[in-house]
């Protein structure tokens, strides 16, 4: 057996839902979004709102834009990554 501790900060949720590529997405995702007509932005952290809903959050905006994960999926996002081990893709 593996005795490696886990940080309980990068523990998440599973939102129930897959990419085009079947990689599961968690809470704290990071998803290419294809450039599409609205100029959301290409870079979105996956979170769970206050109201209950998994959202997308641009990264790579000046004013971010928010987004639900299902419409993001459904027009073809990507998972490249999370914001505990690619934490270089996520904006400061």
């Amino acid at each position: 057996m593996d005795d490696r501790e886990v940080d309980p900060d990068t523990v998440v949720r599973w939102t129930r839902m897959k990419d085009k590529n079947g990689v599961k997405i968690f809470d704290g995702e990071i998803l290419d979004v294809p450039n599409d007509l609205e100029k959301i932005g290409k870079v979105h952290k996956v979170y769970f709102s206050i109201k209950g809903i998994w959202m997308t959050k641009s990264l790579d905006r000046k004013n971010p834009i928010t987004s639900d994960l299902f419409t993001r999926l459904q027009r073809g996002a990507t998972s490249i990554g999370n914001i505990f081990d690619n934490s270089d893709k996520v904006r400061k």
